[in-house]
């Protein structure tokens, strides 16, 4: 285990949000058609040619997928006919560079590859894969000093030739965990950024992760450090309650955990596409729990793309990317594959590809009917909390974020505005994971008195619901 660290040219592509030079998360590209899911292809760099091409474009928008993670090396970058073939069929290509982190890399060659990835149409890259990893390393470059010093070293340059090609850098890809610890790790970078990068640089900037679910559930470390407060490095930490250790960010929902750094360093989010994740096949990272079987693999990660496809992500995280579409017999990543080399599938397959016939609906809140006023004095319910449904059905996110709210108002709860037009007083959930300004219209309209809470992202609206029951006891003490 490697030791804790602690914890100027101007872009034309960016709009700025303001004078700080930080660009909107919409401003970042997206494919067409976005459907925010992908997966990471082979774990090699020897699948690239027209065959390969011809045979995973139709399997991939099958798996309703708009996103691929692909390989390469400095010697062996992805070929630009490959590259052209996914921007073809409106699939955007994730470039993780392998590279050894000890070597410097020469400004030369980090021209040469930026600009044919700038050719190929790439718009997202980044290099150095899972640098806090010890098998990344040799055993003489492990055991330096300055670790992630001497890490950024090759970074910085790269991403700021990424830059001047009119990429868009991401930081590279960290281990959950690992074997220095990917939060302090993150942190280093996030100072070095900080210190020596370029405007364009910080502008541009964004984070390849790997949230991997493991064998955990696709709610675990969910709220981050501070729910968790109790989790520390290398270990589960203190118990939160007798029967329960703590979490921590080694879950698909890292992102949390990996923001809570970003803002405590750059005051600000940062842009986040994952480059591999969801549950592991087999996977038993977590002692305590059983490997991943084939059917929890397939229902955790249906549950991240319901999730990711109907807003239950905050708008930094831009995609989810599931490892792995495909492995070659002898790779030992063959086991975690989605597609075995001889031709068989995981039972996640057929399922995902069942839901994505119906992914424009799955995405998409049910729409609600206009309202006629209500009579005066019709009202038969105090109080309503009107919370979003999907085509899928209903988010356990909301539930949860709900809690502290339900507790002290206990409202009548449901999901049709058909039924809160019915009720005094709407509390109604509104934005990205909820509902129109529309419908707020509508309630009024109908005469009922409507308060929001808004749901721009999930942490976002568990604040909001926190503070409106605060505020209902803090009232009742009062009275």
């Amino acid at each position: 285990v490697h030791p804790l660290a602690v914890v100027g040219r101007r872009s034309s592509v960016v709009e700025y949000r303001n004078d700080s030079g930080v660009p909107m998360f919409q401003e970042f590209p997206r494919p067409v058609n976005d459907t925010k899911i992908g997966f990471h292809y082979y774990p090699d760099t020897r699948h690239y040619n027209q065959s390969d091409l011809a045979r995973w474009v139709p399997e991939l928008k099958k798996l309703h997928a708009s996103w691929l993670t692909v390989r390469a090396t400095v010697r062996r970058p992805v070929p630009l006919e490959f590259i052209r073939g996914l921007r073809a069929a409106d699939i955007e290509p994730v470039v993780e560079i392998d590279y050894e982190p000890g070597v410097p890399l020469e400004k030369r060659v980090l021209r040469e590859q930026a600009a044919h990835y700038a050719r190929a149409g790439v718009r997202y890259i980044t290099i150095l894969r899972e640098p806090n990893a010890e098998r990344q390393w040799s055993a003489t470059e492990w055991q330096r000093p300055n670790l992630v010093s001497r890490v950024m070293r090759v970074v910085m340059p790269a991403l700021e030739s990424f830059v001047d090609a009119g990429l868009y850098p991401l930081l590279p890809p960290l281990r959950p965990g690992g074997d220095y610890w990917d939060t302090a790790f993150l942190a280093g970078m996030l100072d070095a950024v900080v210190m020596k990068g370029s405007a364009d640089l910080k502008a541009r900037l964004g984070l390849c992760i790997h949230n991997y679910a493991f064998n955990r559930p696709v709610s675990w470390g969910e709220g981050g450090q501070k729910v968790w407060s109790e989790a520390r490095p290398y270990g589960a930490g203190s118990p939160v309650e007798k029967s329960r250790p703590s979490e921590d960010q080694r879950g698909w929902r890292l992102w949390e955990w990996y923001d809570e750094v970003v803002q405590t360093k750059l005051g600000r989010s940062l842009p986040m596409i994952s480059g591999a994740g969801g549950a592991l096949l087999g996977s038993q990272d977590q002692a305590d729990l059983p490997a991943t079987s084939e059917e929890e693999h397939a229902q955790r990660n249906l549950e991240i793309f319901r999730q990711a496809q109907s807003g239950n992500v905050p708008p930094y995280l831009l995609n989810q990317n599931f490892w792995l579409l495909a492995a070659d017999e002898d790779d030992p990543a063959h086991r975690e594959a989605w597609f075995k080399a001889d031709g068989a599938t995981v039972a996640a397959v057929p399922q995902l590809r069942a839901m994505s016939l119906t992914t424009a609906k799955v995405a998409k809140r049910i729409e609600a009917e206009p309202l006629a006023p209500a009579p005066a004095g019709s009202f038969r319910l105090a109080h309503y909390l009107l919370l979003p449904a999907w085509e899928w059905g209903v988010s356990s996110l909301h539930w949860e974020a709900a809690k502290p709210f339900v507790q002290v108002v206990q409202p009548t709860i449901g999901f049709r505005v058909e039924e809160a037009r019915h009720a005094a007083q709407v509390t109604v959930v509104v934005g990205q994971q909820g509902y129109e300004e529309t419908v707020v219209e509508q309630l009024r309209a109908a005469g009922c008195t409507v308060e929001t809470i808004a749901a721009p992202d999930h942490a976002t609206l568990r604040a909001g619901f926190a503070a409106r029951a605060a505020q209902e006891r803090m009232g009742r003490l009062a009275s």
